[in-house]
């Protein structure tokens, strides 16, 4: 009979619902145009996030990396034309509450520590990531260009690829010790 960790099993359901519950709340008060509301969502939740998860300097520090690797990311599609993002204060950078999400998402990343191995962490970003931004879209957040259909494939697939290296930076930061260079030639 399995053993379940309940402590941790509470701890992944909690940070799940703050999670939906900021996502919610950062997108909807965003598509409402209150421009620093989401930074308070996100930043009352990712701080609870925290909390749960047993707040560490690692963690801190994964946070503010997953952010501002998120961040750099969309104001690269951004600049790119791929989507245009509604509410920007800068042409080149994304707007502050996408900023707000990506803390948010990055404090989530305890509930994603089942999605190992490349193939299903490609999966998970190609269809996941996406799907949040089309959810943008019926805010009136978010643009792809015509045709929508092929934006949108070339952002799930560049989304399937941005994933898998958020996953492994995370799995990185937080191993004990990293390997020497001659573990790593070895292996």
């Amino acid at each position: 009979m399995p053993k379940f960790n309940l402590p941790k099993i509470r701890s992944i359901l909690l940070v799940s619902l703050l999670f939906y519950g900021g996502w919610w709340g950062i997108v909807f008060s965003a598509s409402q145009n209150h421009p620093f509301l989401p930074l308070l969502i996100a930043g009352g939740c990712t701080l609870a996030n925290f909390l749960i998860t047993g707040p560490n300097l690692k963690e801190a520090l994964w946070i503010l990396i997953g952010l501002l690797l998120g961040f750099s990311f969309d104001s690269i599609l951004q600049t790119s034309g791929l989507l245009t993002f509604s509410h920007q204060f800068h042409a080149l950078l994304a707007p502050l509450w996408i900023a707000a999400l990506w803390a948010l998402f990055s404090s989530a990343f305890l509930t994603l520590q089942s999605f190992q191995g490349f193939g299903l962490q490609f999966l998970f970003g190609a269809i996941g990531g996406p799907l949040s931004y089309f959810v943008g879209t019926k805010f009136d957040l978010i643009v792809y260009p015509q045709p929508q259909w092929l934006y949108i494939g070339l952002h799930s697939l560049l989304w399937g690829l941005f994933f898998p290296l958020l996953m492994g930076v995370h799995k990185m930061l937080h191993m004990e010790k990293l390997p020497s260079r001659s573990k790593i030639e070895e292996g």
